[in-house]
């Protein structure tokens, strides 16, 4: 009897059902499961993107923070006759 199965989001016609867990008698039921598959994996996508987003952004006033101090100690640093050749971020 042949089935219908999902793997890695594809949906594919089998001849034999033990060969897969996921197997489906219909194509538009193995469809619908995929696409709950595919709709549940870009939510959590789009959380792990909102949380890297949050990191970021409490980020960013430490980055401007280091940014002011690594001016003046390079300003500094040119004052006092010393030559630096590479710039730290």
């Amino acid at each position: 009897m042949k089935v219908w199965a999902i793997k890695d989001y594809e949906i594919y016609e089998v001849e034999d059902a033990s060969k897969s867990k996921l197997f489906y008698k219909t194509e538009e039921e193995a469809i619908k499961v995929a696409l709950e598959m595919l709709n549940e994996r870009i939510s959590e996508n789009v959380t792990y993107l909102e949380i890297l987003q949050q990191m970021f952004a409490g980020q960013e006033e430490l980055i401007k923070d280091y940014t002011i101090k690594r001016n003046n100690l390079l300003k500094k640093a040119k004052e006092d006759g010393i030559t630096i050749n590479y710039t730290i971020l």
